[in-house]
């Protein structure tokens, strides 16, 4: 191997870097399927950025109100806001990883400062740190406007805390990945993310019912003692909030607005402080993956193997649960195994249970705590049933990412392929039909039970809807498998045509569901919805029988894309 001293420099090395990366990128919409992926981005993208508009302009014209009208003590919690914008985006879309993967740079002679400067301008346009660093600049703005000769300052002290919070993600998310090799902590840290996360949904939910107007006394006392209770709890945490790098940064621009340059010092120098911090604890770990640290799940080998236990004479008596299963009628042996293994997968892993369980605790949260049992008449069951739904159809279009390098086991096995997808389906449906079982329960306990033909119309639509998203789920994945790692916090993202057809296939589902009961109510025949949801899920059921016919051949004949795309490694 060449010495360093032989190396390109580390400007040549990042530009090779970009363009590879670059290449990447492009090359991905030429292979077959990236014209809809392109189509979609088309679709997507400007969704996005109109939903993006409202935390930017929202963080200049507060910042503008908060210094024009010399109100510096709410700056905190502006800035505050931005930085829990950056940690909401980055948990919601950063936990799924970009195709490319940094880790296979180091295959090849590279300097360290070039490496760990790759892995801090990588990732520079993803959604949370365009968003929330435009936010920041948007105040800026807002701070130059109110008060010009701010601006500068302002600007510098902005731009520290930007790369602060920027430093604190890239070395959380690098120590995330180190304690996600381990399943133990991976489940753990999971579990207890989740607590916080649906401890965080409750408080919310209750501290804001949606019952602004108080009726009685009673209402309007306990509303004063929860704001007051909300007071208390923002005072006490203020002197924690102020001594990290948003409040510093407000004291910073404080004091600068007060012609006190010299006390902006000081806080300022603590911002850079924990911007070192970050970086240092960062390029710590990041130093161990560059000289070939590695982590898995595996465990150690031993220094002497175990002895060899001595076979019985007799066969075991025992059954696995793979032949408990399977001796169930009607149900063969490679159903019995593909939902055993499908249940364990779920069963073992953190990120695969939050999605089922968040669902139907937000279900409970916002149907019990925000009055909406009292408001939303009949459409209070369909509704939440559609939310329950939306969030539980994702998967329904990669349900082979799971498995990764595992897939060749379907092509070398016996087995028919159709058997495996029947199998996921069969364990995707039995979860779906709990989480609607126990929405259904919730719902009708806070609210009053709807008729019997809005029932049957309700939930044979649900299972219309169902059979739509499996079908077509079951062919996206098929034509575009991503890999799913579930060692790493950062896991592979769906393709952003999946997540187009999925939210347009319940969109017009949906819209179908509506009209269908409008024009039953319009002609006052309430029965008119059991017939036609009936029909059509029948026609869905075989389409669905059909078409898995089907994917059986086109499976076989994708084979080595499904494997070379589930293989990456």
């Amino acid at each position: 191997m060449a010495g360093l001293e032989n190396l390109p420099t580390a400007r040549q090395q990042l530009t090779a870097i970009a363009w590879l990366r670059s290449r990447l990128f492009l090359n991905n919409f030429r292979r077959k399927g990236g014209k809809g992926e392109v189509i979609a981005r088309i679709f997507l993208y400007p969704l996005f950025a109109l939903l993006a508009i409202f935390p930017i302009v929202g963080a200049g014209v507060g910042a503008f109100f908060i210094v024009s009208r010399n109100r510096f003590d709410f700056l905190p919690y502006l800035l505050w806001a931005i930085a829990f914008l950056w940690t909401t985006l980055t948990i919601s879309t950063q936990a799924q990883a970009p195709s490319f993967d940094l880790g296979m740079l180091i295959r090849f002679p590279l300097r360290f400062s070039t490496y760990l400067a790759t892995r801090l301008l990588f990732g520079l346009l993803d959604v949370p740190t365009v968003v929330s660093s435009l936010s920041l600049f948007a105040a800026t703005i807002g701070i130059g406007i109110a008060r010009p000769e701010l601006f500068p300052a302002a600007a510098l002290v902005l731009l520290l805390l930007d790369l602060t919070i920027l430093f604190f993600f890239r070395m959380i998310f690098l120590w995330f990945e180190r304690l996600f090799a381990q399943r133990k902590t991976r489940e753990l840290i999971m579990g207890l993310f989740f607590v916080g996360m649906l401890a965080f949904q409750y408080v919310n939910v209750t501290v804001n019912s949606g019952n602004h107007k108080a009726s009685t006394p009673a209402e309007q006392a306990h509303h004063t003692r929860r704001i007051g209770i909300a007071m208390r709890a923002a005072h006490a945490a203020a002197p924690v909030l102020n001594a990290l790098p948003p409040g510093l940064a407000a004291t910073a621009i404080r004091d600068l607005a007060a012609r006190k340059p010299t006390q902006a010092i000081l806080p300022t120098l603590g911002i850079c402080a924990f911007a070192a911090a970050f970086l240092g604890i960062f390029a710590r770990r990041l130093r161990g993956e560059f000289h070939g640290e590695s982590f898995s799940e595996t465990a150690a080998p031993a220094a002497t193997p175990p002895p060899i236990a001595a076979v019985p004479s007799s066969p075991s008596l025992t059954l696995t649960p793979t032949q408990t299963l399977s001796s169930t009628p009607r149900l063969s042996p490679v159903l019995a195994a593909c939902m055993i293994k499908e249940i364990r997968y779920i069963t073992r892993s953190g990120p695969l249970l939050i999605p089922l369980i968040a669902p139907v605790f937000m279900a409970f949260i916002i149907v019990t705590r925000s009055g909406l049992a009292n408001h939303s008449g009949p459409w209070l069951l369909p509704a939440t049933l559609a939310y329950v739904l939306l969030a539980l159809t994702a998967n329904m279009y990669n349900i082979l990412g799971i498995d990764g390098v595992g897939v060749q086991l379907y092509f070398l096995a016996p087995i028919r392929f159709s058997d495996v997808i029947l199998a996921k389906n069969l364990v995707g449906l039995a979860l779906i039909a709990v989480e609607v079982l126990i929405t259904s329960a919730i719902v009708l306990s806070t609210s009053a039970t709807p008729d019997l033909p809005s029932l049957l119309s309700t939930y044979l639509w649900l299972a219309f809807t169902l059979l739509i998203s499996l079908t077509l789920g079951n062919i996206r994945s098929i034509y575009s498998p991503r890999l799913i790692d579930l060692s790493k916090f950062r896991r592979s993202r769906q393709g952003q045509l999946n997540v187009l057809i999925g939210l347009l296939i319940l969109i017009l589902c949906a819209a179908l569901g509506a009209a269908v009961l409008y024009l039953a109510s319009h002609i006052h025949q309430p029965w008119l919805p059991v017939p036609v949801f009936a029909l059509l899920t029948a026609l869905a059921g075989i389409f669905y029988r059909l078409n898995l016919d089907h994917l059986e051949q086109i499976a076989l004949d994708r084979r080595e894309i499904i494997s070379s795309e589930l293989c990456k490694t």
